[in-house]
């Protein structure tokens, strides 16, 4: 049975639970002037099987036999040798008892409690989460940061230990605490909200008198937004529904370029918005996209590419670009750390001084741009700067989650006053900026066709000969001084998304024929109008057009189609 002592004592008390023998007795020499009789020294001194080793219960540790016999005096010495309760342990269970009474020691020591409420071990990897730093560390940064107690963290039953998935990076705060870390803590601005909002506010154009604190960089966002009021409203919407919906991905970035320098591009987004989110917003350049690793991305909500991009890097640069801006999840890498996925929660505006900073296909959706055409007066980027110095980013950030996300409907047809709500997926607009960046990227095939169907060749968008439109292509590519001119069979097939092609009959007047007509994919026949009568016509508006707007229509008679069946064909 324990002695009362034991019970009180965690050492003998792990001792006893290892070896079965229960022990007593009362310290001496140094620690205790009081000498000990021969049944004390029976309940405290364990023989060692088969050493001349005597194990002291008390104090965990053994000595030889002529240090006991010193210690003890050499009559109780022998005394207790020969006494018949004298106990006998092996030694792996004399080390053992010995082991769990330093671990239990070291456990319940403040110092390594305060390990095990720092260090949490991701089940499944070799990393760690740091709860201190606020990150995850490998195992050997763990092993120089605890010393010789991480031995002692590995094998306790208290350590922490979560699955590696379940450390996630959750701004909307839908998982679990009890199973989850969440590495997100809330945004770090608290809104104070004016008095009095106007009660009937249905855009944002509604709000602005209400917010005199930030007037300033209200002032700052119209200016870079050559105050357009449909641009300016897109972008506060675009700032304001992650702010108002934490967590929330953008299907759309923010691309602001201008050849104008001091335009204010840096100071509204660097100054104004990147405080908006604190430790989870960062401002990445070219080095950042063009590295091996991506711990940057990792627990962002907000991204400001300065100049990420340039003439020669564009188009590489396209596909990490569209990731930034639409990937759902990323995998994020860093050295000494395994990798691992992660939510993408991060959305992006890209500020370059650059005329062409990316390449825009006419088809995506990804980036509204917008080009400021004047540089901000001095005296509107002192007010920002005082507004700044006076806590205008607070009210900057109550008058954006005071906005109603919503913008007016002007498609065609739409009522008026008409509710546009804005989502993550609400379409960029089709500024003048946009157009020309897409104008700018496109190849020389793609500018070609965009031209004719804007009107710009003099030339009707509509059914025509293959070959003729062919030689209209050629003659604009030696007008531009194209480097490349596709050949005939590339050019007709790269074609095939914007036009219909067939071999049709036709005939206009007299004429008639058959051959591959292509045909913009919006048109059909009209209806009551026989189908090669349709076709006639158009084809022989598009080379009467042609020839009056000076093109070489005559010429083009070096690509017509092999094998062509007409009657007293002309033009």
């Amino acid at each position: 049975m324990m002695s009362e002592q034991n019970a009180l004592d965690p050492q003998l008390a792990a001792f006893e639970a290892a070896t079965g023998i229960a022990s007593d007795g009362k310290i001496m020499g140094l620690l205790t002037s009081e000498p000990i009789d021969v049944k004390q020294a029976v309940g405290r001194y364990v023989q060692i099987h088969g050493k001349t080793r005597v194990f002291d219960t008390q104090q965990q540790q053994d000595m030889s036999w002529p240090a006991f016999v010193a210690l003890v005096g050499k009559p109780l010495a022998e005394e207790w040798k020969s006494h018949k309760d004298r106990r006998t342990a092996l030694p792996a269970d004399i080390a053992l008892a010995r082991r769990d009474a330093e671990q239990r020691r070291v456990q319940n020591d403040q110092t390594f409690q305060t390990l095990v409420e720092r260090y949490v071990y991701l089940d499944g990897s070799d990393t760690l989460w740091d709860a201190v730093l606020d990150e995850v560390i490998p195992s050997s940064a763990a092993k120089i940061a605890m010393g010789e107690l991480f031995k002692l963290w590995v094998n306790s039953p208290q350590r922490k230990i979560i699955a590696k998935r379940n450390l996630v990076f959750d701004p909307t705060q839908r998982v679990d605490p009890d199973t989850h870390i969440n590495q997100f803590r809330g945004l770090p601005l608290q809104a104070v909200f004016p008095d009095t909002l106007p009660p009937d506010a249905r855009w944002a154009t509604d709000l602005v008198d209400a917010f005199p604190d930030c007037a300033a960089i209200i002032r700052l966002s119209l200016h870079l937004c050559n105050n357009d009021p449909m641009v300016w409203m897109w972008l506060m919407c675009w700032l304001a529904y992650p702010l108002q919906h934490p967590g929330a991905k953008m299907a759309t970035c923010v691309l602001m370029h201008s050849d104008v320098h001091g335009s204010g591009k840096s100071l509204f987004f660097e100054e104004c918005i990147k405080p908006l989110y604190g430790e989870y917003a960062t401002t990445i350049g070219q080095d950042q996209l063009d590295g091996s690793f991506s711990g940057w991305r990792s627990r962002k909500l907000f991204l400001l590419g300065e100049e990420i991009s340039n003439n020669t890097e564009k188009y590489k640069q396209a596909g990490k670009l569209k990731h930034l801006v639409t990937g759902k999840t990323q995998v994020v890498e860093r050295k000494f750390v395994d990798a691992w996925e992660e939510v993408n929660h991060a959305n992006f505006v890209m500020l370059s001084n650059l005329y062409m900073p990316a390449h825009v296909e006419s088809s995506d959706r990804r980036f509204m741009v917008i080009w400021p055409d004047s540089k901000l007066p001095e005296a509107d980027q002192k007010a920002v700067e005082v507004e700044l110095a006076a806590g205008g980013v607070t009210a900057f950030y109550a008058f954006l989650l005071s906005l109603p996300l919503a913008l007016p409907d002007c498609a065609p047809g739409a009522a008026e006053n008409a509710v546009l709500p804005f989502t993550p997926h609400t379409k960029p607009l089709d500024t003048e900026a946009r157009m020309r960046l897409i104008r700018l990227g496109m190849s020389g095939w793609e500018a070609f066709i965009d031209e004719w169907e804007r009107g710009a060749l003099g030339v009707p968008f509509m059914p025509c000969r293959g070959w003729h439109l062919y030689g209209l292509y050629c003659e604009w590519c030696q007008r531009g001084r194209e480097k490349t001119i596709l050949p005939k069979r590339k050019f007709l097939n790269m074609l095939s998304g914007r036009l219909r092609s067939a071999t049709e009959r036709w005939r206009c007047a007299n004429l008639s024929g058959q051959e591959a007509i292509y045909t913009p994919r919006e048109q059909r026949p009209d209806p009551g109008e026989p189908k090669q009568d349709w076709f006639g016509r158009h084809i022989m508006g598009f080379s009467a057009a042609a020839l009056n707007a000076g093109w070489d229509v005559e010429g083009w008679e070096t690509y017509r189609d092999a094998g062509v069946v007409s009657k007293k064909e002309g033009l």
